[in-house]
């Protein structure tokens, strides 16, 4: 919720949040929701399964977002 915060100008902040929102609404539910029959398989399985994706998204993070301190939100593109 803090990146996403700090991320949108203010022409389309408003736009951009709910979309980003809805997103995040999104995969919790596909995370709630396939967890059960991921754990029947093993915990082994659903929490290493869920583990490379963080890392996937660690890596997306670092390469893809850039850095925005002292940055002011009028300044993003």
């Amino acid at each position: 919720w803090v990146l996403l915060g700090e991320m949108f100008n203010n022409t389309i902040r408003g736009l951009a949040l709910g979309i980003a929102a809805a997103a995040q609404w999104l995969a919790n539910f596909v995370i709630s929701t396939t967890f059960p029959s991921m754990a029947d398989v093993g915990l082994w399985f659903a929490y290493g399964f869920y583990t490379v994706f963080a890392l996937l998204s660690l890596l997306f993070v670092l390469r893809f977002v850039p850095e925005t301190k002292g940055v002011e939100l009028e300044d993003m593109a």
